[in-house]
């Protein structure tokens, strides 16, 4: 027997689990595992946005060594080879994550639902797409690049490639690199150095989010109803408060009201 086959012999795949919905008791975080995984290796996996998951899910650094990038890429691939089971560890990290932000948002109203589709965000800027009790995203808006989520969406599963990474050092808004001066750089990371974990979430994953969402632009459709542009998010532009009373003082308060316990550097 290969030694692929004799590692996956006994596997049965991912497990896929249930979650608390934005507006439901239960649904289902995703529909079959290949759907599921494509979304742990496009957003958990990838560079720029798994930087942001790493300050939503502190216990991915103990599951994979995500400065290594040749862990990664043996991560992904062995993934794909045993039909996700080898990443039940960090599917089941995600889905709590994802759970804890739709809980979020059924405290503080952050969701909106048009016929069967609810979109909902919660305090770790996470925005959870829920289709018929099957949740079909959870990303963290602002931290990714649209071109490349349009591209992924053609890759299987078990391609070598992971579509949507870009192995950069630093990234702002939409994905773009940040270039900045050395000097400014520098002052710029002496300052958040004495930032607490709190802070580098809420800065760095939740305001992007917001700030996505609010320049995001309703889906608009051709004359033969074919959606051409435009972003789902922007559904959640009137249910969050103004971003003049969502500011780092304001969200730590939200946070106590959903529950979530401030965590000490």
């Amino acid at each position: 027997m290969p030694p692929d086959a004799q590692q996956n012999a006994g596997m049965t795949g991912l497990r896929l689990v249930e979650i608390s919905g934005p507006t439901l008791e239960r649904i289902r975080f995703f529909q079959d595992w290949e759907k599921a995984y494509k979304h742990v290796r496009d957003h958990l996996l990838s560079r720029p946005e798994r930087d942001g998951w790493r300050l939503v899910i502190p216990e991915i650094n103990g599951l994979l060594d995500l400065d290594n990038e040749d862990a990664v890429w043996d991560y992904h691939r062995r993934a794909a080879r045993t039909s996700g089971s080898s990443a039940q560890d960090l599917y089941d990290c995600y889905s709590r994550a994802v759970e804890a932000d739709c809980l979020d948002s059924k405290t503080l109203g952050w969701h909106r639902t048009e016929e069967q589709t609810t979109i909902a965000l919660g305090t770790s800027g996470v925005l959870t797409v829920v289709t018929n009790q099957v949740v079909k995203s959870a990303r963290l808006p602002g931290l990714g690049i649209a071109e490349m989520t349009i591209e992924s969406h053609g890759i299987p599963v078990d391609s070598p490639r992971m579509p949507r990474h870009r192995p950069m050092r630093s990234w702002h808004r939409n994905g773009k690199s940040d270039e900045r001066h050395p000097k400014e750089e520098r002052r710029k990371e002496e300052r958040e150095s004495q930032w607490t974990r709190e802070q580098k979430l809420f800065f760095r994953v939740f305001r992007m989010a917001v700030q996505h969402i609010m320049r995001a632009y309703h889906r608009s459709y051709d004359l033969l109803g074919e959606r051409f542009h435009g972003d789902d998010a922007a559904w959640l532009k009137d249910t969050l408060p103004r971003r003049s009373r969502l500011k780092f003082e304001d969200w730590l308060k939200l946070r106590e009201q959903c529950g979530r316990k401030q965590v000490i550097p």
